[in-house]
């Protein structure tokens, strides 16, 4: 059983929402797993209700900013390996002639432009199969490919988790 996806008005506007949606059933037998940015939470978005429903109205980096250290830094193990769809805005690290094949997705629009950048466990590095088209940052892109827990470091976030073999498709396209 699949989480259903997100509405696009979800995705640009209620970023505590996809958090608090439930996680999706992991599936082992090579299915892909519909995850949601609290999915990637450890202990999952259940402790964060109180905080979502008391900034409900404020900018999610601000939502951001109160996730408690331990939690900010570490990452979900569960979905090493397996193949996985993720929701996100595109922050593109190369831009080619023929796409973008190297980004960073991240849970709302303006990560990583601004200070400070999302939490590791909510920056995912893609690493596109072919590469996508667009010529504009925070695309709303849903990514499927197969999920890493790998610490990056770069100039503009820590990142916890990378997702290769991506095939990424512009947000609600199915």
């Amino acid at each position: 059983m699949a989480v259903q996806p997100i509405t696009r008005r979800g995705l640009v506007f209620g970023t505590g929402a996809m958090m608090a949606t439930a996680a999706a059933p992991a599936a082992r037998s090579g299915q892909t797993i519909d995850l949601t940015w609290g999915d990637l939470i450890p202990g999952g978005p259940d402790h964060l209700t109180d905080t979502i429903r008391d900034l409900i109205g404020y900018h999610t980096a601000s939502f951001l900013q109160l996730l408690p250290t331990e939690v900010d830094r570490t990452v979900v193990e569960d979905y090493n390996g397996q193949q996985v769809r993720l929701p996100g805005y595109m922050v593109p690290l190369d831009f080619l002639s023929t796409g973008v094949t190297e980004f960073l997705l991240v849970p709302y629009v303006g990560a990583c432009i601004h200070v400070p950048p999302p939490p590791p466990n909510q920056i995912a590095m893609v690493r596109a199969e072919t590469p996508y088209e667009t010529s504009r940052y925070f695309e709303a892109v849903t990514v499927a490919g197969r999920m890493q827990t790998e610490h990056l470091s770069m100039d503009l976030a820590e990142v916890g988790y990378t997702i290769g073999e991506a095939d990424v498709e512009p947000y609600g396209w199915r």
